[in-house]
């Protein structure tokens, strides 16, 4: 997160591997079956984590990969805010 800028307020991170679609690990990371914290919702429901960046690639032993972080806040720094012009996505700070 920080080669693009800075977080303020409470940060979090979920990752996930499997074989599944990306869409299909955030529904595993939401219902959170066999983590007895229910860690996973507890990050993806949590009303101070107001920003979410998402990651999904290939994996060599795992087939795939989902990184998802979250912030309560986010400021893009230089780089990110040419990353998003980039990527023709509008900057909302």
């Amino acid at each position: 997160m920080t080669r693009y800028g800075s977080w303020g307020g409470s940060v979090a991170e979920n990752l996930a591997y499997s074989r599944s679609t990306g869409g299909e690990m955030m529904v595993q990371l939401y219902i959170d079956d066999g983590v007895p914290s229910r860690g996973h919702r507890v990050n993806i429901v949590n009303p101070a984590l107001k920003l979410t960046g998402m990651a999904y690639c290939d994996h060599a032993r795992y087939g795939n990969m989902i990184a998802v972080v979250y912030a309560g806040t986010f400021t893009p720094n230089q780089h990110g805010i040419s990353e998003l012009k980039r990527r023709g996505i509008k900057n909302r700070n």
